[in-house]
């Protein structure tokens, strides 16, 4: 079974200024009334660096942090318009919305940079340098300082 995203279905899709990873899985497939019930229980914490934010999910605390997505890339979410009778066919995955900024969530405990999702965002930074290519003028400089050591 192959799973394939139609990437021309980007140029359709419709930016969304919230986008939200939370530490759960939601057994619903639509709408939601998340401004009721969601968005009304955030709240900026007054801490240090003031970026840190909590919330409640069905009464569960949430502490959240806002994080923008890498720069050259673009964050999408993807729906898949028509569901697969067995299990063995292809998927086909449709973008419906992107964003440039998501929020994610921690149940009981802040965010830190020890976090699985801060840890694949700096992964990107670190990759995009390590696959750069080298000047000459780079790569002579380096010979010359391991020669020295």
């Amino acid at each position: 079974m192959a799973t394939t995203i139609d990437t021309k279905s980007l140029q359709f899709a419709s930016a969304v200024d919230t986008c939200h990873l939370m530490p759960c899985k939601i057994h619903l497939d639509g709408e939601a009334n998340a401004s009721d019930f969601f968005h009304s229980s955030i709240s900026q914490d007054g801490k240090e660096n003031g970026d840190s934010i909590t919330g409640t999910f069905r009464g569960r605390p949430l502490n959240g942090k806002v994080l923008n997505v890498p720069s050259g890339y673009t964050g999408v979410l993807v729906t898949e318009p028509h569901k697969r009778p067995t299990e063995e066919e292809d998927r086909l995955l449709v973008a419906s919305h992107k964003y440039d900024k998501f929020t994610y969530w921690n149940l009981d405990k802040e965010p830190t940079s020890d976090d699985l999702v801060q840890k694949a965002l700096q992964w990107v930074d670190l990759s995009s340098v390590l696959h750069n290519p080298i000047s000459p003028e780079e790569s002579q400089d380096s010979q010359e300082s391991m020669k020295g050591q």
